[in-house]
């Protein structure tokens, strides 16, 4: 539980997260995608606290409210686009994400995880410290 996980899996979980944001870019991405980017943003702060990571706090909390203002932009059909300013924000989480996933050991992620599903089960707010937002 100490190592990180298997190149196959971490390459396959990192390639979704840009997939899904690749997607959020053009005319294919959907509230749902952006909700997805939103859970990996959440995701990376959980394994950050859990020691793996540096990325100022208030990064975090930019790159979920350009997260959100994409989810609020959506019309009727769903469609979502990231902006270019809104990417400049996301992307930074991004790579911290795929760092994590390559270096921190299968236990943080699995913490991280946990974390992630208490939230999302019993919460409605962000999980981001209220001083960073």
């Amino acid at each position: 539980m100490q190592r990180p996980l298997d190149e196959k899996t971490a390459t396959e979980m990192a390639l979704a997260h840009h997939l899904t944001f690749a997607a959020c870019q053009g005319w294919a991405g959907t509230t749902r995608l952006v909700s997805e980017l939103v859970r990996m943003v959440y995701l990376t702060f959980y394994v950050q606290c859990e020691g793996y990571g540096n990325t100022d706090i208030a990064r975090f909390a930019d790159a979920e409210a350009a997260l959100e203002n994409c989810i609020l932009r959506a019309g009727e059909d769903d469609v979502c686009r990231i902006s270019p300013g809104e990417r400049a924000l996301v992307e930074p989480i991004l790579r911290q994400a795929d760092t994590q996933l390559f270096l921190a050991p299968r236990l943080a992620l699995i913490e991280a995880y946990k974390q992630l599903d208490r939230f999302l089960r019993n919460s409605n707010e962000s999980p981001l410290p209220q001083a960073a937002i």
